[in-house]
Parts: C-alpha cells; sequence; structure tokens
C-alpha cells in the first residue's frame, strides 16, 4: 500500500519516525506510545507485555469491558492494525535478559514503559549491548519522566506504585 496520500501533510516537516520500535509495556503509557509510532508511520514494531487488562485500566486505555481478562498485547494488535493494515507488529510476553538474549532483531529505538524495576535493567543492559537507542517513560501518579536512562524512581527488586496512576492525560502526555 503506498502511503504518500495517508502521509502527505506530515511529508513538508522535519518528522522521520524509526523504521523499527520496541515498546516495553503496553498499559497507560506503552499503550499510547505504540499507537503514536503507528500513526506516524513506523513499518516494524514490536510490543512486550505479559499483563491482562484490568477494569481500573480502562480510565487510561481505549477498551471496553468485554476486554477485560485479555492480554494488552493482543488488544494492541487488534486496535492497531486496522489502522495500519502494513504494520509488521510482534508481540511478546514480559522481557526478561534470558527472552532478550534470543533477539536477534536489533530496533532503531526501545521505549521502556514498564513499572518493573528489574525489567527495566534486563532491557536497558540488553539496548546498551546491542547499540539500540534507549527511551523511559514512566508516570507514578504525580510525575512524569522521559530520559535514555533507568529511573530513580525505585532500588527495590520489583517497583511498585506509590499511586496508581489513573488519569489519562498525564499518561498520553508522557507518551507524546
Amino acid at each position: 500500500m503506498d502511503n504518500t496520500e495517508l502521509y502527505s501533510r506530515q511529508a513538508q516537516l522535519p518528522i522521520h519516525p524509526p523504521p523499527s520500535a520496541f515498546v516495553f509495556g503496553v498499559g497507560g503509557i506503552g499503550f499510547w506510545v505504540a499507537f503514536l509510532l503507528t500513526m506516524q508511520g513506523v513499518e516494524d514494531l514490536t510490543v512486550w507485555d505479559d499483563d491482562v487488562l484490568e477494569d481500573s485500566n480502562r480510565a487510561r486505555l481505549p477498551f471496553t469491558a468485554e476486554d477485560v481478562g485479555q492480554l494488552k498485547t493482543d488488544l494492541t494488535r487488534k486496535f492497531l492494525l486496522p489502522l495500519r493494515p502494513t504494520l509488521n507488529l510482534t508481540t511478546y510476553g514480559l522481557a526478561t535478559a534470558e527472552l532478550l538474549g534470543f533477539i536477534d532483531f536489533r530496533p532503531h529505538v526501545a521505549f521502556d514503559c514498564t513499572d518493573n524495576s528489574q525489567a527495566q535493567k534486563d532491557i536497558y543492559a540488553w539496548c546498551k549491548k546491542k547499540g539500540v537507542r534507549y527511551i523511559k517513560a514512566g508516570y507514578d501518579g504525580f510525575s512524569g519522566t522521559v530520559t535514555d536512562q533507568i529511573t530513580g524512581w525505585d532500588t527495590t527488586p520489583v517497583q511498585a506504585y506509590t499511586v496508581v496512576p489513573s488519569w489519562i492525560a498525564p499518561a498520553i502526555v508522557v507518551a507524546a
């Protein structure tokens, strides 16, 4: 499919989506990162998450009550592919050092939107080893951050929110 007309209005702007990207964690921020990448024309997208949609997630995500209990990666696929049928979309579960060790494909950029500090460390180490640009996007209910390194919000083995983020606007702002 020729996307010349689809992207004709952004062709004049200095917008150059990465040809490929990984999005780790497709919850309140990561889903919107994946959505925005898809809308701006990324060709190859890989999303990682082993979590299922909970009813409380629907305050930040465009899914229905019937979607509760389904994998967030499956829901992301069902949402994005009708928008861009030519998108090469791959899904995986939890990003672990072991699983990442089997991945030969090297994306242009990796967005870490996870809330698990061990996963963040594994993803960051993998990106450094593979020479992949790393972007960490996070939101803890009050503060958001976008950085090229692991955030210092938590030093415990498994990060837990102090406040469960439940408002869509800051999550989308951080994603953007």
